[in-house]
């Protein structure tokens, strides 16, 4: 029945928009840094209105947007992070598909809390920059602080101050705060998002053993 409410509360038209405006961002040769510079444009709406497309082994930001005001403020976002930016004097056509709001699925509450304090998790990254793919991180949960140690590194192991609500690890780190949302448990590890700013940066898993957690990246 909830299958069949799902596929009853989804569908489609097309309307053709005309004369949208096309804002330029800026070329990179290196999408980790294009990724990361998009997760500093600080509102949340121009933020994820911007579309990458790869060509010829570069990476082009843009964002279309549906009218000029629009456009102008989103560009005066833009050029906080992107110097270049400008809005092109070619305006667009794009076809704009309008879906009406499906029914959500429940999402399964996890306790974030009951599951990782007091607790040595070993972390890894399922989907994320290539020069993560092999690293495991030791977090050891104590009072007040977890002690942040990537393994196989010669670094510095860093405490950070933490918080639990609901799903969610929120780890302070000087002025940034980064999430990890607990979205799916399974016998062996959790599986998480790592969320900055809004947007989700890493997949990740918690392993409770680290052998489990290092066969992982050495077969991933």
């Amino acid at each position: 029945m909830q299958k069949l409410l799902l596929l009853l509360g989804i569908f489609f038209y097309s309307t053709m928009l005309f004369g949208a405006y096309d804002v330029k961002i800026g070329v990179y040769k290196n999408g980790e840094n294009l990724r990361h510079n998009i997760a500093r444009v600080a509102n949340i709406k121009y933020r994820k209105s911007i579309m990458v497309e790869r060509k010829n082994h570069l990476y082009y930001a843009h964002a279309v947007l549906t009218n000029g005001v629009d456009a102008k403020n989103a560009l005066h976002a833009y050029k906080r992070v992107f110097k270049d930016a400008f809005i092109s004097k070619n305006q667009v056509r794009v076809k704009k598909v309008v879906k009406k709001v499906k029914i959500p699925e429940k999402i399964k509450h996890i306790d974030a809390q009951a599951l990782l304090e007091n607790k040595t998790i070993y972390l890894c990254y399922e989907k994320g920059p290539k020069h993560l793919k092999d690293r495991v991180v030791q977090m050891v949960f104590a009072k007040e602080f977890v002690t942040y140690n990537p393994l196989k590194k010669m670094a510095t192991p860093v405490k950070m101050p933490y918080e639990f609500k609901d799903n969610n690890l929120t780890l302070h780190l000087s002025d940034m705060k980064i999430t990890h949302h607990i979205y799916k448990a399974s016998p062996n590890f959790l599986y998480a998002h790592s969320i900055i700013d809004g947007l989700v940066v890493n997949k990740l898993r918690y392993y409770f053993d680290e052998k489990a957690a290092l066969e992982y990246v050495n077969n991933h």
